[in-house]
């Protein structure tokens, strides 16, 4: 037996592809709107799942109001103690600014130095050779007659 050619699903039915129709769109005037209205009932207390986990939630105590308390008077001392410090800092900053020389330019601030140094080392030359002399006169060395002035060696 011989079967019938086969034939193709989309040339298997004769009738004219359907035509679609268009949907039609409803009139907002015409819409009506139902408040909702809740199909369930809340679930009861024995119907709400329980953590095997007890979570108590603190409750304040009259101890922590006193303990706060303490704290911020804790910390409102602790702001007046350095409130007080700093003011201490800043008249000592003010004293020391008051010393500084009134020159700010480095290269005559080393000038400056240089010529004190100059001038310490000629009244130090002329002090150690009058205490040789004196050194000489007695008849002993300049370290003991240093030491009788109550002069370091170093000094």
């Amino acid at each position: 037996m011989s079967s019938p050619p086969p034939t193709s699903p989309v040339h298997a039915s004769s009738s004219p592809p359907p035509q679609s129709s268009p949907v039609p769109t409803p009139n907002p005037a015409q819409t009506i709107t139902t408040p909702a209205t809740p199909t369930s009932t809340p679930p009861t207390t024995s119907q709400r799942h329980v953590s095997p986990i007890a979570h108590p939630i603190p409750t304040p105590t009259a101890a922590a109001p006193s303990r706060r308390a303490q704290k911020a008077a804790a910390l409102e001392a602790k702001i007046a103690h350095l409130e007080s410090e700093l003011a201490s800092v800043q008249a000592q900053h003010e004293k020391l600014e008051k010393e500084l020389p009134e020159e700010k330019d480095p290269d005559k601030i080393v000038k400056a130095h240089i010529k004190r140094l100059h001038v310490y080392n000629e009244t130090k030359d002329v002090a150690m050779g009058l205490i040789g002399l004196v050194a000489v006169n007695r008849g002993v060395g300049v370290g003991e007659v240093l030491e009788e002035f109550g002069v370091d060696g170093k000094d």
